[in-house]
């Protein structure tokens, strides 16, 4: 019986991107080996990074799940663009992208067989913000004793692989200056491209290689030579190569595989300094901006940003990853509410732990900076795996606390202790400080512009900046503990409160739940499943800890001893979900 060919074609959706699995057969052969791709159709104003992201972001990967008969490679990318996002310089693709890659059927396969090509495609999409998306494509292939090509997805393939990198036939060469390298090619083809060049930039495969907006260049009739700058990851036995791209006068790219040798500049490539043209007026603006530093602003321009900066902490209130520890504070006004002095002390507590926790960030991004590092803006933290991981640790804490599984003399929010303690008033300030620390990944409406023109600016506008985010970000809370008609609309604290305590660790574990979803995304299903055991080993060493596993409360060695084996297990917990961190670390 004759195996009927299948669909070639599987297409799935994500928040901003439509992505599509191709594949040139609809039916394949014992031992073939064809092409198949992933086509993203990306939403307007968002871009997708090539294999070297530039400053900051991270390339398409997949994990397969295909049939033990199929064989899949590595993605081959197309040659992208110069993605200007100030202050950063980025390298990727906007509107639609198609990856190619190779698969392979295995030898003994068998006519009739039914096989999958799987995966689950991981990209990070960037606009003003960066976003880890994911969608899992899935196609039949049957094999056959004879091929069937798809018609559709190989013209897409095809098309596709007349952009790819061809390899040089010339020379190329690489030799070091002041400012870092020189790199110059003598190539037929590439010369013949110069003659109806609008731009032209060398895309390097590794970080040895600062992203400026425009690399001078100087052509000849045999080639074209271009000035780079060094980064501070260039050692003595650094190896230089990347993508030579030229774009021409109507807008197609033609690229080229560099690696140069050190030695000196062929002849012929150096006769006059390239002059850019046809290049987008706007994506130009914005790329020189980028690179130029910034004028301090006026003292009427400080005003407007500090303001911006103010209402965008207001806003941060309502952002989704903040709100659960929002509640917490929210329980604690009700629990001070009917003692104003006690109010008032927390609510200041509370203002403490938040400046100071924006402060730190600010003071954190102004070192990185003094160092020469670009490539971190607000929330940088959330690029790399690990802190994801340590945040649902965290939350998962707070949501044992909560419960009452263990307390640190009053509970992180200030909720169900005695509040006209000092304990009440410091539970106060590690909730401000918890609501920072949540709340900097989360860019309000008014924030983003605030801190983008403040990280252009000098060290003290940036502190500054942090600390009004801060006061925005708790003035709500400080209004109303100052406010004494507050508490005539609130009910008096009793033992409901303890029943709401244990209410809020519920949002503290569904928090939990996304973070361990993002991770996934991030790092995959092993990853987020080394960070589900953490959590398993962390609510077991918070219970050895706390005593709940012996009858009795013991005398102070058993607690010693209770400590000491709950604090190796936390250890452990810390141990085993780190190697998320070089999973995905950004």
């Amino acid at each position: 019986m004759p195996v009927l060919p299948a669909s070639a074609q599987a297409t799935a959706s994500s928040d901003h991107a439509t992505g599509t699995l191709l594949v040139e057969r609809s039916a394949a052969t014992p031992g073939d080996t064809f092409l198949g791709a992933l086509r993203l159709k990306l939403a307007d104003g968002w871009h997708v990074y090539w294999r070297n992201p530039g400053d900051s972001g991270l390339p398409p990967t997949v994990e397969w799940s295909s049939s033990p008969a199929v064989t899949a490679g590595e993605f081959r990318f197309p040659p992208p663009h110069a993605i200007p996002l100030e202050p950063l310089m980025n390298y990727g693709y906007e509107g639609e992208v198609v990856l190619p890659f190779e698969l392979k059927i295995a030898a003994d396969a068998r006519p009739g067989d039914q096989l999958t090509i799987s995966g689950l495609f991981d990209y990070l999409i960037c606009a003003d913000v960066c976003i880890p998306e994911a969608i899992t494509l899935s196609i039949t292939l049957p094999v056959a004793a004879t091929p069937s090509a798809d018609a559709d997805a190989s013209a897409v393939i095809a098309a596709t692989l007349t952009k790819l990198p061809a390899n040089l036939t010339g020379r190329a060469a690489i030799e070091r200056t002041d400012a870092g390298f020189r790199i110059g090619v003598a190539d037929p083809a590439v010369a013949a491209a110069l003659v109806d060049a609008a731009d032209v930039r060398f895309f390097p495969n590794g970080p040895e290689i600062l992203h400026p907006p425009l690399q001078p260049a100087r052509t000849g009739p045999e080639g074209v030579v271009l000035e780079l700058q060094a980064s501070d990851f260039v050692t003595p036995n650094s190896v230089i190569a990347g993508l030579l791209v030229i774009e021409t006068k109507d807008g197609t790219q033609k690229s080229w595989e560099v690696a140069p040798t050190p030695g000196p500049m062929p002849d012929g490539i150096s006769a006059t300094e390239f002059v850019r043209t046809g290049v987008d007026p706007a994506k130009a603006a914005a790329a020189a901006r980028a690179s130029a530093p910034a004028a301090p602003l006026d003292f009427g321009g400080a005003v407007v940003l500090l303001g911006l900066a103010f209402l965008g902490g207001l806003v941060l209130n309502l952002m989704p990853c903040v709100l659960p520890v929002l509640t917490i504070k929210a329980a604690g006004l009700v629990h001070t509410a009917h003692d104003p002095v006690q109010s008032r002390k927390d609510g200041l507590a509370y203002l403490a732990g938040v400046v100071i926790c924006f402060a730190i960030v600010g003071v954190i991004l102004v070192a990185l900076k003094a160092a020469g590092d670009t490539s971190v803006g607000f929330g940088f933290q959330l690029q790399y795996s690990w802190v994801t991981a340590f945040f649902a640790l965290l939350m998962f804490a707070v949501g044992l606390n909560l419960l009452g599984v263990f307390e640190i003399g009053s509970s992180l929010g200030g909720v169900g202790g005695n509040l006209a303690d000092k304990g009440g008033t410091s539970g106060a300030f590690f909730t401000g400080l918890l609501a920072a620390f949540v709340g900097a990944p989360c860019v309000g409406p008014f924030m983003a512009p605030a801190v983008g023109v403040a990280l252009s600016q000098p060290a003290a506008m940036i502190l500054a900046v942090f600390v009004v985010i801060g006061l925005g970000m708790a003035a709500p809370f400080v209004l109303l503990s100052f406010t004494p008609a507050f508490a005539k609309v609130l009910p008096k604290p009793g033992k409901w409160m303890e029943t709401f305590r244990q209410v809020l660790a519920f949002p503290m574990f569904l928090t939990v739940v996304w973070l361990v979803w993002v991770l996934g995304q991030q790092v995959g299903i092993d990853g987020a499943a080394k960070a589900l055991m953490a959590l398993v080993v962390l609510a077991f060493a918070i219970w050895v800890a706390s005593g709940r596993s012996t009858a009795g409360p013991g005398g102070e060695g058993q607690a010693l001893v209770r400590r000491l084996i709950g604090g190796l297990l936390l250890a452990g917990a810390l141990a085993w979900s780190w190697p998320v961190g070089a999973l995905g670390g950004g």
